[in-house]
């Protein structure tokens, strides 16, 4: 598994993402793409030359960055490569100074959930977005 950044070159390849989800975005997530605005890192999850994914960092002040993470291939999935992809990323981070990473995940998600608590996060609060899905935040210090 290697991370390979997003570029203005390759961000071609990220239509076969949005084409995988734009049926059933809502069932996983919010979004498949970054704030353009507060990226700090991009990248797809390459796996023997196959995009799979995309994780990123988001800038939200001088010492904390929010991660986004996404399998966009069901086969894929729970295979352990999002988390090598997350843990490639929480390192990123501490080496650029950031001190705390923070997500969101859907309560319903249970397997990224308990991933997330194995890579140190911990519940920060849990709240309803106005679509009705139920939010998990989650934070990690560096």
């Amino acid at each position: 598994m290697t991370l390979i950044d997003i570029t203005d070159n390759n961000i071609c390849f990220y239509k076969d993402f949005v084409s995988c989800y734009q049926k059933c975005l809502s069932k996983y997530m919010s979004r498949i793409y970054p704030d353009k605005m507060n990226v700090i890192k991009w990248c797809y999850i390459n796996v023997q030359g196959k995009n799979i994914g995309s994780i990123w960092l988001e800038q939200l002040d001088t010492s904390t960055v929010k991660l986004g993470v996404f399998i966009a291939y069901e086969q894929y999935r729970h295979s352990g490569y999002g988390t090598l992809a997350i843990k490639k990323l929480l390192e990123y981070a501490k080496h650029n100074g950031f001190k705390t990473v923070v997500l969101n995940v859907r309560r319903d998600n249970i397997y990224a959930y308990k991933i997330y608590q194995k890579l140190g996060f911990v519940k920060t609060k849990q709240f309803t977005k106005s679509n009705g899905v139920t939010v998990i935040s989650m934070a990690v210090s560096l």
